[in-house]
């Protein structure tokens, strides 16, 4: 008979028996050798029990039951990674796995350790429970107090170590500096660059300058023994913490090995030196050869490197340059919608086609585009004026669906982009403003300026939007700089809001702190915004005036468009403004001569002498087609003298007219403004190819844009169009013949609707009362109607008396300060009278100044206008519908 032996986890021992084999129990197990299942399933009965496991089986010293073996380090390390990786909700699993492995952080070796520091490292708020704060505490301890000190610890475990407590635990990170320089002449070039890549991004107080220096002075030690990629690390790691290294001697080194740098070393170092500014100390000629034998097998990062440090060397290598162009285009379908970004921001005079191929490809990659990288890229493309609307319109789409996640600068980055086109994307900047508002405690100073001055650029001028805009300014006015200020300013000029419904106290106070260090360009931009609120703003009127001197031609003619719409008790500011413009005016271009001329008219400043200035300058400038002219600028000059009537312009029109016809880019705002002036100057001396032409582009431009428009944009854009069709249907009505005729009748339809609804309060309300009353004396009530809309053109006529006697219609139009340039009827009141004569009006028109002059006769004046009226040969009556416009 053979004899068995049982044995039971720990000290308690069981008599022998007599049994036919042996038997262990071991550990909180019942394991047999040689044994049959039925002896082992007696023994662990008769050791353990009936319905008993052997964590059941009390300890004969302590009383307790036993516990099971704990989980390896590296086990409870992979656990922690699993359940915030896989179960990021599951705070229950968390909180059991925190508490496990802080009972047996002892039993966690230094790589271990710095796992689950790395793990912690990455846990949300939400994740950050108490059980994982009291662990995270428990392994900083661990790791000072123990493994800093362990010979055990290697380089590696010290780096992935600090990585992960640099934003949590300073002191932890000191301690493992004074450990890191202790090992100093152990570590070798490769350790040496992971530990200063690690403590590069701690904060700058957590390490003593000194032992920066040492590692610096053992950074130099090793240059020798570096492999490429090793001193792309180091060079990297000291950019990056900001602190003294021998730049010069890196890059020593990097020349030295240059001929065994890989793509990846080479992009790294080259981004780093870029980065440090330090692209000059570079010696290319050793570079260049290297750079060209990698391109063939570079990878598309690399290659977005390598380019962005290459093309912002000036000089740059013309060749290399466009090599690295063809190799782009080569691996169009290889790029990433980072390396589109960087690529199109790299090259600085980019071909055509280069352009073309990064912004199909930026199309095709857009779903991976975050929000920078969208911004970026359509920020480049604005520069290139020639790329397909329908690219810029799908990546507004893709910037719409990043833009729930966006931050606050991103935001900021997107809309700046998207200004720059000047396409109607209004839905979008509504878009941009509402996450603005909904970040608005996140936006900084330079978030507030470039997303306001953006979306009232793109014309999205919400009241509201603005105000807490200006709000959040007022917030943080101290981070103000001269061009936030600036900024501010320029986007409350163009919101084309009024001043008096905003609080911009702390923008003005600010501008007066900055004011010294603020550019000319500046001044004109503030200036422009506080002469909407003059009363408010004398201050700082008077402080943007002292720089007029030091103003170029560009500024001064910014200046003086803004104190174009100052309040005439104000004028005074414009005369100085006005001289500085006279004195510049040799040195001037196109479109300064041109805003110059415009800004003299909306100031209502009549200078016959300066208008002749401008003109002698403006003629041999717009009839010379070398000479490049702006769509804006024909279209301000085309206004200017138009409004003012001024003499001798038909010829500057006619060549403006020309120019605007065979000029590409000419908005359709501007568009509107030159067909306009035609008609109020009564130029039927123009040449009708050229009408043709204009109402061609005009058409078109309607049928593709009309309903992306702004509405306040919208609305002028479409009464100056209906003016200008019926002064061209009247003289040049074969111009219409060749545009397509559905769309014309649509904007004819709409720009008549839309003049009738335009109707204005009456300027002089109580001055054209009283006229009212006294025609009504005198001729009739029943025969005098104020306010009458002529049902043919849209205008609303002032007064208009049906004579008893003749039966014959009769218009009286009262001019006020509106009406009026100079001492003579505007442009505008000219096209009024011309087309109301045209429609069948007889129109009288009286000066309000002279009806409330001294001496004048005004029942004498009624008397004359009703007696006309009376004698005139009885006519058709006006039409009564407006004409059909289905040409």
């Amino acid at each position: 008979m053979r004899r068995v032996a049982i044995r039971v986890w720990g000290r308690a021992r069981l008599p022998r028996r007599p049994c036919s084999g042996h038997v262990a129990v071991s550990a909180g197990e019942v394991a047999c050798s040689t044994v049959p299942s039925d002896a082992v399933d007696a023994a662990r009965l008769l050791l353990l029990g009936p319905g008993r496991t052997p964590a059941d089986v009390p300890d004969r010293r302590t009383g307790t039951a036993s516990e099971p073996e704990p989980p390896s380090d590296n086990k409870m390390t992979h656990m922690l990674h699993e359940v915030l990786k896989s179960r990021p909700n599951d705070l229950d699993a968390l909180n059991e796995i925190a508490i496990t492995m802080r009972k047996h952080r002892g039993r966690l070796r230094p790589k271990a350790l710095a796992n689950a520091l790395h793990s912690i490292s990455n846990c949300t708020t939400f994740q950050l429970t108490s059980p994982v704060l009291q662990l995270r505490q428990a392994l900083i301890e661990r790791f000072m107090t123990s493994l800093c000190r362990s010979d055990k610890t290697t380089p590696n475990d010290i780096a992935q170590a600090v990585n992960a407590m640099r934003k949590f635990a300073p002191q932890a990170v000191h301690h493992a500096s004074s450990r890191a320089v202790n090992l100093l002449p152990q570590y070798g070039s490769r350790d040496l660059a992971l530990t200063i890549n690690a403590f590069a991004t701690c904060h700058p107080d957590s390490i003593r300058p000194a032992k920066w220096r040492a590692l610096a002075e053992r950074a130099s030690q090793l240059f020798v023994t570096c492999d490429p990629r090793t001193l792309a690390l180091l060079i990297r790691a000291f950019m990056v913490s900001g602190r003294p290294f021998d730049f010069d001697g890196a890059i020593r080194a990097c020349t030295r090995v240059v001929g065994e740098f890989d793509y990846v070393s080479m992009g790294i170092v080259l981004s780093v030196l870029h980065d440090a500014k330090m692209t000059d100390k570079i010696p290319w000629a050793a570079f260049v050869p290297r750079i060209s034998e990698l391109l063939p097998n570079v990878n598309p990062r690399a290659l977005s490197n390598i380019t962005r440090v290459v093309c912002s060397v000036a000089p740059a290598n013309a060749p290399l340059v466009l090599s690295l162009a063809a190799r782009a285009m080569e691996m169009e379908d290889q790029l990433n919608a980072d390396d589109v970004s960087t690529l199109l921001q790299a090259f600085r005079q980019p071909s055509f086609e280069l352009v073309c191929v990064l912004a199909h490809r930026a199309n095709v990659v857009q779903d991976n585009m975050s929000a920078s990288s969208v911004a970026n890229v359509v920020r480049v493309l604005s520069y290139h004026p020639g790329i397909e609307r329908n690219v810029i319109v799908q990546l507004a789409g893709r910037a719409l669906e990043v833009l729930r996640d966006a931050t606050a600068h991103e935001v900021a980055l997107l809309a700046f982009a998207f200004s720059h086109h000047g396409l109607p994307l209004a839905p979008v900047f509504a878009n941009f403003a509402d996450r603005a508002l909904q970040l608005r405690a996140d936006l900084n100073a330079i978030d507030v300026s470039m997303t306001l001055l953006a979306c009232v650029t793109a014309g999205h001028s919400d009241e509201e939007f603005v105000r807490q805009l200006l709000k959040r300014a007022a917030e943080v006015r101290d981070d103000l700089s001269a061009n936030h200020v600036s900024a501010i300013c320029l986007a409350l000029t163009r919101s084309e809001l009024p001043m008096d419904s905003f609080d911009i106290e702390a923008i003005r106070h600010r501008y007066l702190a900055v004011a010294h260090s603020m550019t000319p360009t500046q001044h004109a931009n503030c200036l422009h915004a506080f002469v909407l609120d003059p009363w408010a703003s004398v201050t700082c009127i008077e402080t943007a005036t002292k720089y007029l001197k030091a103003m170029p031609p560009g500024d001064t003619v910014s200046a003086l468009l803004a104190v174009a719409v100052t309040p005439l008790a104000m004028q005074s500011i414009v005369d100085p403004i006005v001289h500085r413009a006279e004195q510049l005016l040799p040195t001037m271009d196109a479109d300064q001569l041109a805003t110059t001329l415009w800004a003299l008219v909306s100031a209502n400043r009549n200078r016959p002498d300066l208008f002749d200035k401008l003109l002698g300058r403006l003629v041999p400038i717009v009839t010379d087609t070398n000479h490049r002219v702006s769509g804006k600028a024909l279209a301000n000059m085309m206004w200017a003298g138009a409004y003012a009537s001024l003499v001798g312009f038909d010829e500057v029109a006619k060549a403006c007219v020309s120019r605007a016809v065979h000029t590409d880019g000419v908005e359709a705002q501007a568009q509107g403004i030159i067909a306009w002036s035609i008609a109020a100057l009564d130029l039927v001396s123009v040449e009708e190819k050229h009408l043709r032409g204009l109402w061609s582009r005009i058409v078109q431009e309607f049928h593709e844009n009309e309903a992306a428009y702004p509405a306040s944009t919208k609305r002028l854009w479409l009464t100056q169009l209906w003016l200008a069709y019926y002064w061209t249907a009247l003289h040049f009505p074969n111009v219409f013949q060749y545009v397509n005729k559905t769309s014309l009748s649509a904007l004819t339809s709409l720009g008549h609707a839309t003049m009738v609804r335009s109707r204005r309060e009456p300027e002089l309300g109580s001055l054209q009362g009283d006229i009212v009353r006294l025609v009504r004396d005198l001729g009739g009530a029943d025969n005098v109607q104020e306010e009458f809309e002529c049902p043919t053109t849209g205008y609303h006529i002032d007064l208009v008396y049906t004579s008893p006697v003749s039966g014959r219609r009769v218009a009286l139009e009262i001019d006020g300060g509106t009406h009026l340039f100079g001492d003579r009827i505007n442009g505008a009141t000219v096209l009024q009278s011309n087309l109301l004569r045209a429609a069948g009006w007889s129109v009288t028109r009286v000066d309000a100044a002279t009806w409330t002059g001294i001496g004048f006769d005004k029942v004498k004046f009624v008397i004359d206008f009703l007696m006309r009226a009376d004698a005139t040969e009885t006519k058709e009556h006006p039409t009564e519908a407006p004409p059909d416009t289905t040409v």
